[in-house]
């Protein structure tokens, strides 16, 4: 909707109560279509990705890139293209998770920074545009975006854009907000994505989705980083930082008991 409410700008008490009010509404409208969420819980193993002061949307998103992309491309050379790249972070992972090949970052605004390491891994370019004015030259085996989605005001029509710009055997991987992400994110972009959301956008063949966190990560993130960060202005993540991985680390052990409440998810749809 063109007239929706950004949550990245500065808003008044009553444009904040708007927007609440708005996804809110549109989160809660029943799915018509037949789209279920699979739970990916991050792998015993692999919870010393949880270092620092990330949220734990965060720790899943980068850890689903890392270990699970791999198996879903099914190769290791590949052209990407990363809608709304920023400073390049998502090049960083895909260096870890064992790909190379041609990467081609594309932003609305140039913080692009990529480190030596994509650099030697990936023929690395950067595009400054608006998505709706085009896509650089593909194809792509791989178009992603991470958190990025939920902050272009019209992104109706973008996913059949896409899938034309990808390979044969291309795939699109999109980490988009869930509805549960209204109240630990408040006021972050224009919109969560629901189930009827996605097959709105996706409506050609359904696509595959993951949900990120369950119920502990939710609590933790509301408890210790939207109530305090958001509402009171104070930082736990600073001031009680072993606390807070402590916390962390076990809600992302504890999440597969739980499996409701995802603030994200993962929409994997293959070229149709």
């Amino acid at each position: 909707m063109k007239d929706d409410i950004s949550g990245d700008a500065r808003l008044s008490v009553g444009q904040r109560l708007q927007y609440l009010w708005r996804n809110a509404r549109r989160n809660l409208v029943r799915s018509t279509n037949e789209l279920k969420a699979h739970p990916w819980p991050l792998p015993a193993d692999s919870y010393d990705m949880a270092r620092g002061k990330p949220s734990p949307l965060r720790v899943l998103s980068e850890a689903f890139l890392v270990l699970e992309l791999p198996a879903i491309i099914g190769k290791t050379n590949i052209s990407v293209l990363d809608i709304g790249c920023g400073s390049g972070r998502s090049l960083n992972l895909l260096v870890q998770a064992g790909f190379k090949g041609r990467y081609v970052g594309l932003d609305i605004e140039d913080r692009f920074a990529p480190s030596n390491e994509g650099k030697n891994a990936f023929d690395v370019s950067f595009t400054c545009q608006d998505v709706h004015l085009g896509l650089p030259e593909g194809p792509f085996d791989l178009i992603l975006s991470n958190s990025a989605l939920e902050h272009i005001p019209d992104d109706e029509g973008l996913a059949q854009k896409f899938n034309a710009a990808l390979s044969n055997e291309g795939v699109q991987v999109h980490i988009v907000p869930a509805p549960a992400g209204l109240f630990t994110y408040l006021w972050h972009g224009y919109r969560q994505f629901s189930l009827t959301t996605i097959g709105q956008r996706f409506d050609g063949v359904n696509p595959k989705l993951y949900q990120l966190g369950g119920l502990f990560s939710f609590l933790i993130h509301l408890v210790l980083i939207t109530v305090p960060e958001i509402l009171l202005r104070v930082s736990l993540r600073n001031t009680a930082q072993i606390f807070y991985q402590m916390c962390l680390r076990s809600a992302l052990r504890f999440d597969h008991l739980a499996p409701i409440l995802a603030t994200g998810y993962v929409i994997v749809q293959r070229k149709s």
